[in-house]
C-alpha cells in the first residue's frame, strides 16, 4: 500500500549474520555494513531498533559490533540453536510496526512466518541463488540478489575485488565477457581459472544458474 504524501516507509530489517556470512564467503564479498544499511533502508526510514542483526558467536566480536551500532544496526545475541526462534519470535512481535520487512537469509523456516505477518505488506529476501529458498522466488516476496549488489555494498578497505554474475548460455556454449577497460576473457564450458594480464586475474565459480567473476586488479 502506498505510504501518504510526504511519509516514508517504515523498514523493519532481520539480518541473520551466521547466513550473510556463508553467502558472502560463497561469493567472495566483504560488505560494507554502513553502505549496506543505505541499500535496506532504500527511500524508507528505520523503524526504532528496525535494523536488527542476530548474532550466534559473539566472542571477541565486541569492535565490530559497536561499529555497526555506530550505523544504526541493534545487535541480537543469541545462541546458535534460538537464532531462528529469535527471529521468528522478533517477525511476529514487530511486523505491525513496519510498512517493508525485509529479512537477509534465504532459509525457507521464515516464509509462513513471513506470509502470516506480512499481509498487506512489501516483503524483500536478500540472499545469494544457491542459498535461497525455492518460495523466495515467487509473489509475494521480493528476492535480491546479493550478487547484483556487489558494487554497491562492497568494503573498498578490504578488498580490490569487483565481482560480477553472469548467467550461463544455456547452449553451454563457450562464454564471452567482456571487462570494463573493454578487454576481453574467453572462459570454456569447463575451466576452472583464467589470468589476463592487463586486467587482472580472473577467479570464479560455476554455480547452477550462474557463474561468479571476481575480478583482481594487479594495480
Amino acid at each position: 500500500m502506498p505510504e501518504p504524501a510526504g511519509q516514508k516507509e517504515k523498514v523493519l530489517v532481520f539480518i541473520d549474520a551466521a547466513n550473510l556470512s556463508a553467502a558472502q564467503n560463497k561469493i567472495g564479498l566483504s560488505i560494507n555494513f554502513r553502505a549496506f544499511s543505505d541499500v535496506l533502508r532504500g527511500d524508507g526510514e528505520f523503524i526504532e531498533k528496525g535494523l536488527r542483526f542476530y548474532e550466534q558467536d559473539a566472542i571477541g566480536k565486541q569492535g565490530f559490533f559497536s561499529a555497526l551500532r555506530v550505523h544504526g544496526y541493534t545487535i541480537i545475541p543469541t545462541k546458535e540453536s534460538n537464532v531462528d526462534d529469535a527471529i521468528l519470535r522478533d517477525i511476529h512481535s514487530m511486523a505491525a510496526l513496519a510498512d517493508r520487512i525485509v529479512l537477509v537469509s534465504g532459509d525457507e523456516d521464515f516464509t509462513d512466518a513471513l506470509l502470516m505477518a506480512g499481509v498487506g505488506k512489501k516483503i524483500q529476501v536478500f540472499s545469494i541463488s544457491t542459498m535461497v529458498a525455492a518460495r523466495f522466488r515467487n509473489k509475494p516476496f521480493e528476492y535480491i540478489d546479493l550478487a547484483d549488489l556487489v558494487d554497491q555494498i562492497i568494503d573498498k578497505t578490504k578488498t580490490n575485488e569487483r565481482s560480477r554474475r553472469i548467467y550461463l548460455d544455456p547452449s553451454g556454449q563457450t562464454l564471452e565477457i567482456v571487462l570494463g577497460d573493454n578487454s576481453t576473457i574467453t572462459i570454456t564450458p569447463n575451466q576452472r581459472s583464467a589470468s589476463v594480464r592487463i586486467t587482472g586475474s580472473i577467479l570464479y565459480k560455476r554455480m547452477p544458474d550462474c557463474l561468479y567473476i571476481t575480478v583482481k586488479d594487479i594495480n
